[in-house]
């Protein structure tokens, strides 16, 4: 029976879909919070962050990933102990002991008596402690980068604050030292043992400049603008056509993938299950019930790098997983056949073999974006069209699917 034959063999080719990587000249929008401020930056001991304005982001997609990977390069020193000890890393307030200060992070300190601490912080007069609002301690890279935001103010004042602490105290000098403004004869009677953070203060300056650059010169938008990793969504829809003679068949599936990105902000990963559309089929005077179900598009890696002239470029591999479902059809004078979907649904895998590198499916050179915006929400940033086409067994096989990368607009 032809028309059996080939709606068994032709029909469910499309249900896995492997989606493809790209290029992209990115002009999209980041996911914002409210904006942040602090009442005093004279002040920081007392500053507050309070909301001022409303969530927003004049940065591309590629500045935002771009800055994002570059306030990354400084996490090393403001991990390290020299920084996060004074941003609340540990409890000046507890009772004097060789070694001290080991008490575990601090709460909200008393009043600060800057003199008591020149008992033993006598190698560098000022010796004090930032307020809360300046803690590091049990905040993620994004918060403090945020917090760096606020209390800079702007992307000149924070440069200027790593180079030389605006001509104050210098704190960040004496962090990059390594022995906590102690004497000798202190650090040998507390066995203190110097520990310098990685690189120097000019090279952290340098670090800072880069980041400030990468924002286009200047802080921009709210508080998670350059801060705060973009969410992306990445949606496909394609539509698959079958022939063998005059026998056609037709399906259309589609899913839409929640990226997630790794700790550096530039590679992300996803899954999500396929969603399958309208399917038709020779029905030889036969009734259909076509029940397709399963399967998952697997982002394995959307990988972006930014080019200094802002160009940004995403590799993405993928590998598909197997749809399954059934074709019964009901006939005049015999009772229903059930033909189960599973034993074809590599065939996409067979049309796109080209692609194949390794276990994963590679594509790139996306189309630009022009910037379109959906609903206020969100942003279009890369679009790709990918037709296949193949000849096997007298059957031709064509796949039609479009891929479009989203940026969040709005932060969750």
């Amino acid at each position: 029976m032809k028309s059996l034959r080939t709606t068994a063999l032709v029909a469910p080719l499309l249900y896995i879909l492997a989606l493809g990587g790209m290029a992209v000249r990115a002009g999209g929008q980041p996911p914002a919070g409210p904006r942040m401020a602090l009442a005093s930056s004279a002040a920081p001991r007392s500053a507050q962050l309070t909301p001022v304005s409303a969530p927003s982001c004049p940065l591309s997609l590629a500045q935002q990933v771009k800055s994002v990977r570059a306030f990354a390069e400084m996490m090393p020193v403001f991990r390290h102990p020299r920084c996060t000890n004074c941003h609340g890393g540990v409890n000046p307030f507890v009772e004097p002991e060789i070694g001290g200060h080991r008490a575990g992070a601090m709460e909200p300190p008393p009043p600060i008596n800057t003199e008591q601490c020149q008992d033993c912080h006598d190698q560098l007069p000022g010796w004090d402690i930032p307020g809360t609002p300046l803690f590091f301690t049990g905040k993620s890279d994004e918060e403090i980068c945020m917090q760096v935001k606020a209390f800079a103010e702007t992307g000149h004042g924070f440069i200027e604050h790593i180079r030389h602490d605006h001509g104050g105290i210098q704190f960040i000098a004496a962090g990059f030292k390594g022995d906590r403004a102690l004497d000798k004869q202190s650090l040998a009677d507390h066995d203190v043992v110097i520990a310098k953070p990685p690189g120097d203060q000019p090279g952290l300056t340098k670090l800072a400049e880069k980041w400030v650059k990468a924002m286009g010169g200047e802080f921009a938008g709210s508080l998670e603008c350059g801060c705060v990793k973009p969410k992306i969504e990445l949606s496909m829809a394609s539509a698959w056509k079958g022939t063998d003679g005059a026998q056609i068949v037709t399906a259309e599936v589609k899913a839409t993938v929640e990226l997630t990105a790794d700790s550096s902000g530039l590679v992300y990963t996803g899954k999500a299950p396929l969603q399958h559309g309208r399917y038709t089929a020779p029905n030889a005077g036969c009734a259909q019930v076509m029940s397709p179900s399963g399967g998952v598009l697997d982002v394995k890696e959307a990988r972006f790098d930014i080019a200094d002239d802002q160009r940004m470029t995403i590799s993405l591999a993928v590998e598909p997983t197997n749809s399954g479902g059934t074709m019964t059809y009901k006939c005049p004078r015999m009772g229903p056949v059930t033909i189960p979907i599973m034993p074809w649904a590599g065939e996409w895998k067979f049309v796109h073999q080209p692609d194949l590198i390794g276990r994963d499916y590679h594509f790139d050179e996306f189309d630009a974006a022009s910037g379109t915006a959906f609903g206020g929400e969100r942003t279009l940033v890369g679009h790709k069209e990918v037709s296949r086409t193949v000849e096997r067994d007298g059957l031709t096989l064509t796949s039609s699917t479009t891929f479009e990368f989203w940026s969040q607009l709005k932060a969750k």
